[in-house]
């Protein structure tokens, strides 16, 4: 299920689920949501990989290395600061319901 905000900055919030409807991955894109590498602007990502327990986290700016890291799942699963992808999973998954 994926869940589309216009920006700025835009933002593509996906979770995936398995087959019992848990979820088992959040990928949450904020920025140029553009395929292109080459001229691609800013785009800070957070994947939760939720049955592996970790995290990847990633800043990509359009005029510098980027910068990635792995941290445990649980470290960010509520954190203000990535805007609680705790909160914001349940919110995809409650708006993708009521459309069904």
């Amino acid at each position: 299920m994926a869940m589309r905000y216009s920006g700025p900055p835009h933002r593509q919030v996906t979770v995936t689920l398995d087959g019992d409807g848990n979820p088992i991955k959040y990928l949450d894109v904020r920025g140029d949501l553009s395929e292109n590498d080459g001229d691609a602007g800013n785009r800070t990502t957070i994947g939760l990989f939720l049955e592996q327990g970790y995290a990847v986290l990633s800043n990509r700016s359009a005029a510098e290395a980027p910068v990635m890291l792995e941290v445990p799942v649980d470290d960010v699963v509520s954190s203000s600061r990535l805007g609680n992808p705790r909160e914001v999973m349940h919110e995809v998954l409650e708006s993708c319901d009521r459309i069904n």
